[in-house]
């Protein structure tokens, strides 16, 4: 971990209210002084610190490997240009070799010049040719972004009817498992986990799978972009599936003819339509409060973030005004020789920096 993931957790932790501005500069102050390998324990001990850090590290990395795919595209421009100089006779197979060798070895900043020391052509056909080779990666870019990319219904759909479609499937095979070999009175029954445990194993790491592809193509979108977020369609996507599969198997034994439907059956009136209303009641509410994360979110954390400054700057104010009133009270101490002159003096040395900040 480096100071820059540190400083960014820090002004996290201040916009979400777990660290007032004057911890938030104190906490800075202590970052710049640490060492290399003290950070990664600093930043571990701060508050709510393992809420935040995935986010940021996660930010972090994106960043970097958006520097690293334009460092590869600004290469790649760079032996455009070198093969266009080739075929120009500006450059012979050898300087090629030479210059493509360099070119590997240079960083991104240093590329243009580089490219624009090359002999031959004007500065006007580079950037000609800078601006097709930008268009073109940008192309590219939006055609994998189309290819890739899951619009919110499509995740939501994909993310729930997949898992239930698979225990539908894997419902048949656990049926098939247990009328093999359980014994009787379990024959039949697909939760006899003492035959059918594997069988649910495999679906659970089926699901994994599945939804581990899924979050790889809507990480970016907007409605996945930090923690809670994710947190919450998550849970909410888990607990809609299994509301869906609650509310199948009590229609089965409401309506099938087994041993199990003919015990657990309901005579009551409407008893299926009130099923439906207590069952899909807790995914209701986790997409509804999902929904106000979204909606809501933003202007709920600019609000809690003025009003954390409004405080930090009242606190300031008033703790100004303590300092002030000290001091005067000193100053009395002083005249009538209860406090030595010395002492005043180092009274005044520590609470001068505290009027002075505020």
């Amino acid at each position: 971990m480096d100071r820059e993931l540190g400083h960014k957790l820090i002004d996290s932790l201040y916009n979400s209210g777990n660290l007032s501005l004057k911890e938030c500069g104190d906490k800075r102050d202590k970052l710049n002084e640490l060492k290399e390998d003290q950070i990664e324990i600093f930043l571990t001990s701060l508050p709510n610190a393992e809420h935040f850090l995935p986010e940021i590290i996660y930010q972090i990395s994106q960043i970097k490997e958006a520097e690293e795919v334009k460092l590869k595209m600004d290469r790649e421009l760079g032996h455009k240009y070198i093969n266009i100089l080739y075929r120009k006779r500006y450059l012979t197979l050898e300087d090629v070799s030479e210059k493509t060798d360099e070119l590997n070895r240079l960083k991104q900043s240093q590329i243009e010049d580089f490219l624009e020391s090359l002999p031959g052509l004007s500065e006007g056909f580079l950037y000609e040719l800078t601006v097709k080779h930008e268009e073109d990666n940008r192309r590219k870019v939006r055609e994998e972004s189309l290819n890739n990319k899951l619009t919110f219904g499509e995740n939501l759909s994909l993310s729930i009817l997949t898992p239930v479609l698979l225990f539908f499937l894997f419902s048949f095979f656990a049926w098939y498992v247990s009328e093999s070999f359980s014994t009787y009175p379990n024959q039949g029954k697909i939760f006899d986990f003492s035959v059918t445990w594997w069988v649910w194993i495999i679906y659970l790491f089926f699901c994994y799978l599945i939804q581990k592809r899924f979050y790889k193509r809507r990480v970016n979108g907007k409605y996945f972009e930090n923690y809670l977020r994710i947190t919450l369609y998550h849970l909410s996507t888990n607990i809609t599936i299994v509301a869906i599969i609650i509310f199948w198997l009590i229609i089965r034994l409401q309506y099938g003819d087994g041993e199990a439907s003919q015990i657990a059956k309901s005579s009551r009136d409407g008893f299926i339509f009130y099923t439906f209303f207590i069952v899909f009641l807790a995914p209701t509410i986790s997409w509804l409060i999902y929904y106000l994360v979204i909606k809501k979110g933003p202007a709920l954390t600019k609000v809690i973030k003025d009003s954390r400054k409004i405080k930090d700057e009242k606190n300031q104010v008033v703790k100004r005004s303590e300092v002030i009133k000290q001091i005067k009270e000193a100053k009395e101490l002083l005249d009538l020789g209860v406090l030595t002159q010395a002492e005043y003096d180092e009274l005044i040395k520590k609470l001068k920096p505290i009027i002075l900040n505020n």
